[in-house]
This record gives C-alpha cells, sequence and structure tokens, in this order.
C-alpha cells in the first residue's frame, strides 16, 4: 500500500509551471507549485508539500562584505574536508555550488549561493531511500529564485 501512494504521489508531483505561487522573503524570492506551502520561521523559510519525500528550506544573511566562492567553500569546510564534490552553478543572479550527501539514512543537498553580500543557504533532505524523487520538483522550484528588489 505505501508503495503504491509513493507511486501515485511521484506521478502527482510532475510540475505543471502554469500552476505556481510566488513565495516573497525580504532578501529572495522564489516560485513554488500551488499545492506547496512556504512556512517562514526566524531562522528560516521551509517548502514543502503535505505529502512530500522531504523538505526545502532556505536560509539568508547578509554579510558587511561582498562574498567570494573561497567564502562559500569556507563555510562549507566540513563537507569539503570530508571529500563532498562541489558542483559550480548559477541560479539566476546568484553564483555558487552545490553538494550533495548521505549520512544516517538521509540524504541531503545543499546550496551555497551568493549576490553581492547576500548569502542563501538552502538545503533539501530526505529518507536515502527517496533521494530522488523530487529532484526534478526542487530544482525546478531553485530555477524560479530571485533576487527581491524591494
Amino acid at each position: 500500500m505505501l508503495l503504491f501512494i509513493k507511486l501515485f504521489y511521484l506521478k502527482k508531483m510532475q510540475v505543471d509551471h502554469n500552476t505556481m505561487k510566488t513565495f516573497i522573503d525580504v532578501n529572495w524570492q522564489v516560485d513554488i507549485p500551488d499545492d506547496w506551502q512556504a512556512e517562514q520561521d526566524p531562522d528560516c523559510v521551509s517548502i514543502f508539500h503535505d505529502d512530500s519525500f522531504g523538505i526545502l528550506q532556505v536560509s539568508a544573511e547578509q554579510f558587511e562584505e561582498d562574498i567570494t566562492l573561497d567564502t562559500l567553500q569556507d563555510i562549507a569546510e566540513e563537507h569539503v574536508d570530508a571529500g563532498a564534490e562541489l558542483e559550480e552553478l548559477q541560479l539566476g543572479s546568484f553564483g555558487g555550488f552545490t553538494l550533495n550527501y548521505s549520512i544516517d539514512n538521509e540524504y541531503w543537498r545543499e546550496w551555497y549561493l551568493m549576490y553581492d553580500r547576500l548569502f542563501i543557504f538552502i538545503t533539501y533532505n530526505c529518507q536515502l531511500e527517496d533521494e530522488s524523487n523530487e529532484d526534478d520538483i526542487v530544482d525546478t522550484i531553485l530555477s524560479t529564485l530571485k533576487i527581491n528588489s524591494h
């Protein structure tokens, strides 16, 4: 029965770009599917679907000086030292890198992004057995990431 529910959810989770809504934070904004939710806490924004396998979380911090790739690598030092491979990427105006790893039967994807002095840290995690089930929808959501022009 559980397998049937997961397969039904996977089929249902195909992204329809016409049914997206915009979540606006102080520094950034992103489009999410209409049936997903975004909840703002003091430390981050959690983006999820009630039936999803995992959760996407976004936090932002303004630095006093411009951020560089070296700054981002210093922030991710624990993962770099553990052998994580960094993949550079550009998401809209944001540059940075992504990495993924598994620990304690959980799968993690992390994004370290910068724009001038703005640092965006994004995580997605789920059970290891579900590691690629929501990659497409998470990638679609993040492809809409933009600077909030106030």
